[in-house]
């Protein structure tokens, strides 16, 4: 069974530290923690869900499970599966419109529902849209790829940006920092 943790903000960890402490004192089963999602081997009964809700609340974390969980595995696959298929050259060469437009009929069509239904679970449990989601997984795979030793002309080709600065706006807009200055650390951390 896989559960998602809300509100997972920091990129430190501390909140998935937090989330398997409360964890191992209700749950005597076996259970792994990735980024916000929490996979047990067997299904917890709803009262120790319940209890570690109780618990994380003043955390400001709950763990949600059930049928929307699935709607946001399915959705978070349509996204990867897009940014697969970018990167590959599997689609046409799109504008942003239109890689937008793509991953708006990706998800209906993975999931089986309507795009704006689908936003809606997506947002009410997620705090995000779909759309920054998507967004993110793209900055996280440009880092991936800096990391890799690709450089910014390169990555705007992969991952369909119409030019640099724009790969450089959304890189800020997700990450806080300036894609100039990612590159410079990851030379650092090369050069140790």
């Amino acid at each position: 069974m896989i559960a998602i943790i809300t509100n997972v903000t920091c990129p430190c960890g501390c909140c998935g530290e937090k989330v398997e402490k409360c964890l191992k004192k209700h749950y005597n089963g076996v259970f792994s923690i990735e980024k916000d999602r929490v996979i047990f081997d067997n299904d917890p009964v709803q009262d120790v869900i319940d209890k570690v809700n109780a618990e994380m609340g003043t955390l400001k974390h709950q763990l949600i499970t059930g049928k929307n969980v699935t709607y946001i595995e399915l959705t978070e696959r349509a996204l990867e599966e897009m940014l697969d298929s970018i990167e590959k050259r599997d689609v046409q060469e799109l504008t942003p419109k239109g890689e937008i437009k793509n991953v708006q009929e990706l998800v209906h069509d993975k999931t089986g529902r309507s795009y704006d239904r689908m936003e809606r679970i997506y947002k009410g449990i997620m705090k995000k849209s779909i759309i920054h989601r998507y967004l993110e997984m793209k900055v996280e795979k440009t880092e991936q790829l800096i990391i890799d030793g690709l450089g910014p002309k390169e990555i705007m080709i992969r991952l369909n940006y119409c030019n640099i600065s724009y790969l450089s706006k959304q890189f800020r807009y997700v990450t806080g920092k300036s894609l100039k200055d990612f590159i410079q650390e990851q030379e650092m951390q090369k050069n140790i």
